[in-house]
């Protein structure tokens, strides 16, 4: 007997990321616990050799490169028509949907809902919130995303949120049932971190080298990370800045740190792939994540279990990432001043930092990918009513 399910992502390596990395490692995870998984992926993915138990299947893109709406709409129907025959095919007891809001989503709802299959979606952040983060504007773009995003949500059997202040936004301002509503944190493959955590040594010299992974998107922050830096002194030596985005806004940011007089000591790399992500953090003495909106920060999580006290927000679910942490290195979205004090105290404060670190590598160790997959296997068990095929 086994249980299947189809998991369903627009997001896999080689795309880079958190959010590739941990649906490559989550479906790895729950093939290894006995779960038949058949992935579905667009083009362009893949998945290693090593992992025998994943059943991978890759949608064609019939109306690739075509810009005209009749394009489009082929994209769409081809979606939906694969979705359809996937799921009369595998028979599962649950769908998996990893990527919120994306038309590839989107089509595997309307597929699931027409064939009478439960459907978990992982509410990986608002689409209207984002638009309105980016652009800085509302009007019926705003109006239109969030709609969509009601919809999408309540045709959802079940809302995989990953904070407690996220299972209370879906309950107040979607109006999801208790019962509609997992809450579920981010989990993640912790070797990696760990190992980096173990191999590091004290830096000897003056100032702080500080590290920000994140993509390139105005509601990262990135302008008070730059900002806060600035503010710290000589207390800070050099600030890493990993992410990639729009270009426009690399510029943006690049200008800004000229005007702070701090581009000497700032240097922006491109995103690295998932596989190598955690020997980004071996060179850094302190992680900084200054978003203005995060529904979780998977970033937090590594850099705690990778040995480095991070300074972060207090906004969206970053709070229950750090939990008894947070007191000591969240400032309000925002405050670049309150960042950069902190910085400057870490700067002074050795004693601090070890304390910082031991703390934070054992809160980093409640979001390890084994436990977290089991707990998401019993979800669509239950989700299925209890049901396996053979």
């Amino acid at each position: 007997m086994s249980t299947r399910v189809l998991f369903i992502s627009s997001v896999f390596p080689p795309d880079i990321g958190g959010p590739s990395q941990q649906s490559a490692s989550l479906t790895q995870e729950l093939a290894a616990q006995g779960l038949s998984v058949n992935l579905l992926l667009p083009e362009g993915k893949r998945v290693p050799v090593s992992r025998p138990r994943l059943l991978t299947r890759v949608v064609r893109d019939v109306g690739r490169g075509g810009r005209a709406p009749v394009w489009k709409l082929l994209r769409l129907v081809n979606l939906f028509q694969f979705f359809c025959a996937s799921i009369a095919r595998v028979r599962p007891i649950a769908i998996h949907i990893q990527v919120f809001g994306d038309p590839f989503g989107l089509m595997a709802i309307l597929a699931a809902r027409l064939m009478g299959v439960p459907i978990l979606v992982k509410l990986t952040g608002e689409k209207h919130v984002e638009w309105a983060g980016e652009h800085g504007e509302g009007g019926w773009r705003v109006v239109l995303l969030r709609g969509l995003d009601w919809a999408q949500l309540h045709a959802a059997d079940r809302v995989w949120t990953t904070s407690p202040q996220f299972q209370v936004r879906l309950r107040r301002e979607y109006n999801l049932s208790r019962k509609q509503v997992l809450m579920l944190p981010n989990f993640i493959e912790l070797e990696g971190f760990e190992a980096v955590a173990a191999r590091r040594t004290k830096q000897v010299g003056k100032g702080l080298q500080v590290l920000c992974v994140a993509r390139l998107r105005p509601w990262k922050g990135l302008e008070h990370t730059l900002r806060a830096c600035a503010l710290a002194g000589d207390a800070v030596a050099g600030l890493t800045i990993v992410g990639c985005g729009s270009e426009d806004y690399l510029a943006a940011l690049k200008r800004l740190a000229v005007r702070l007089g701090i581009d000497s000591r700032v240097s922006f790399r491109p995103a690295v792939a998932p596989d190598a992500i955690a020997s980004t953090y071996g060179s850094a003495d302190v992680f900084i994540l200054l978003s203005d909106y995060e529904p979780f920060g998977i970033v937090l999580v590594e850099a705690m279990a990778a040995g480095l006290p991070v300074i972060a927000t207090h906004t969206g679910g970053i709070p229950s990432v750090l939990g008894e942490l947070g007191p000591e290195c969240m400032v309000a979205p925002g405050d670049a001043d309150a960042a950069g004090k902190l910085l400057i105290e870490l700067s002074q404060s050795s004693e601090r930092i070890d304390r910082l670190v031991v703390a934070g590598r054992r809160r980093a160790r409640r979001f390890d990918l084994a436990s977290g997959a089991r707990r998401l296997h019993e979800a669509y068990i239950e989700l299925g009513g209890h049901h396996c095929v053979i």
